[in-house]
């Protein structure tokens, strides 16, 4: 399984379910004073990381035959609670930390092979060019960085053979001698201008929040709950960004009523805090019993009427809490997929990508670099045959990944499997980015 670079292993292979989790957590950050570095376990198939950075949960990640991923935190949670995880914490320096979210979560701008080019070469090109550049080398399931910037080495951290222990910064001229070493056995991935990237449920538990933290992790990502007289009706997930209110039926959360605007508000969701505006409004968007102006700042819990509804922001629902019963769903109230059932004909679909536009006129409808894809795309790291695009009976389209382990499609930023398009959505195929929107809609913000 994958290795990264560490200082120092704190714990190794310790039996650990839910109600353990804080206990070791603390004995990592507080005993030991570790506030950077990384918990992992192999759950059979993969091995999965969480990245701490200053003594909070930073981002996680799932890696599996070399190729790595960021995912949500409940997903590194989920498993405790079933069972024990044999679970092991190695500290690291934050620079690494935050290169190694960096890395996961997009692909590489570069791979160089080691079959192709001394890696030595590609390492002084960068150097020479003055570019920021972070390099991951890959050597079997070994990982190591670097980051060049100004003409200069400035860090490298080895992992696998070149490691030393607990030693986790060390000199640029280390780096020469372990690419002059293992010629011929590296693989380099290049990212340029770096940034780390949290996982997009982050949140920091609350010190009033007493079931731990796995639960709280795995408790349901934020929402929108809507209530009409007092009864729930619907739920919505808020991602992060722009989700928009109104009558009509391009709107992520529609409310088919006549004291609803046909665009209503707007609401915010971005590091775990969460606003609603008023789109300018006939009948205004109430919070705290009086009509706002600007954009407000919802509590967790708090309420924004707008029409005859209440729509109230939920930071994380528990463990307790269930969705509202289909049965008793408001006709009126819609959330964004249902809303192709209502119309004559289905949206159509549109690809933007390197200056042109495709339109996707059919489904399934087939992203890679093969010729007989319906969309083509030589850049690098898109496989043959690398994604799917299909639609459902209500209408929706779907993006899958179909290009095996070695490679991934991203929606958004996120690795996945399949997952629904929506207007304003930005997919990543290899290196190729497209953006996707729906004829007759109007996209969202980024």
């Amino acid at each position: 399984m994958a290795t990264i670079p560490c200082k120092r292993e704190i714990v190794s292979g310790y039996e650990c379910g839910a109600d353990r989790f804080d206990e070791v957590f603390l004995h990592v950050t507080k005993g030991r004073g570790a506030a950077d570095g990384y918990f992992c376990y192999d759950d059979g198939e993969a091995r999965r990381f969480l990245l701490l950075r200053n003594g909070q949960p930073f981002s996680a990640a799932v890696v599996d035959d070399g190729s790595g991923g960021t995912t949500a935190l409940r997903e590194f949670f989920e498993p405790f609670l079933s069972g024990a995880c044999s679970l092991t914490f190695c500290e690291a320096d934050a620079e690494l930390v935050e290169s190694v979210a960096a890395a996961w979560h997009r692909s590489p701008d570069a791979h160089v092979s080691k079959a192709l080019v001394d890696p030595s070469i590609v390492v002084r090109s960068l150097t020479d060019r003055g570019v920021r550049a972070l390099v991951r080398m890959r050597s079997g399931q070994a990982y190591s960085y670097a980051l060049v910037d100004g003409g200069e080495v400035q860090w490298f951290h080895a992992g696998g053979p070149d490691a030393e222990p607990a030693v986790g910064h060390l000199p640029s001229a280390r780096l020469a001698t372990a690419l002059e070493r293992r010629r011929g056995e590296l693989d380099l991935d290049i990212y340029l201008d770096p940034h780390a990237q949290r996982s997009d449920d982050w949140a920091v538990v609350p010190p009033d929040y007493h079931e731990g933290m796995v639960r709280f992790y795995c408790t349901t990502a934020p929402q929108i709950v809507v209530s009409l007289g007092g009864r729930e009706v619907k739920r919505i997930r808020l991602r992060p960004g722009d989700t928009t209110v109104g009558r009509d039926a391009g709107n992520d959360l529609m409310i088919d009523n006549l004291s609803v605007s046909r665009q209503h508000a707007v609401f915010t969701f971005v590091d775990g805090r969460c606003s609603i505006e008023d789109l300018g409004s006939s009948n205004g968007t109430i919070v705290g019993g009086r009509r706002i102006e600007s954009a407000e700042l919802l509590a967790d819990g708090q309420e924004a009427i707008v029409g005859k509804h209440s729509l109230r922001f939920v930071a994380r629902a528990t463990l307790r809490d269930k969705p509202a019963d289909s049965s008793q769903m408001d006709s009126t109230v819609f959330m964004r997929v249902p809303q192709f059932s209502q119309r004559e004909e289905p949206l159509e679909g549109v690809l933007t990508v390197g200056g042109r536009t495709v339109r996707i006129s059919r489904t399934p409808w087939t992203i890679g670099s093969d010729s007989g894809c319906d969309l083509q795309l030589r850049q690098w790291g898109v496989r043959p045959l690398h994604a799917q695009v299909e639609r459902d009976a209500a209408g929706q389209l779907w993006i899958t990944h179909q290009g095996g382990a070695m490679s991934s499609t991203r929606v958004n930023g996120l690795k996945m499997k399949t997952s629904p398009l929506r207007s304003g959505d930005d997919i990543q195929v290899g290196s190729a980015s497209i953006r996707f929107r729906l004829l007759g809609e109007r996209s969202p913000e980024k």
